[in-house]
C-alpha cells in the first residue's frame, strides 16, 4: 500500500495480526499508550 500512497487503518485485538503494520498505536485503560 504504501508504494500506492495509500494508509490503512486496522483495529484489532489480535497482536500476531497487527505484526504486519509498519506503525502500532496500543491503547491500555481507554488511553493511547
Amino acid at each position: 500500500m504504501r508504494e500506492l500512497g495509500r494508509t490503512v487503518v486496522m483495529v484489532t485485538h489480535d497482536r500476531d495480526a497487527a505484526s504486519y503494520a509498519d506503525d502500532v498505536v496500543t491503547m491500555q485503560d481507554g488511553l493511547i499508550a
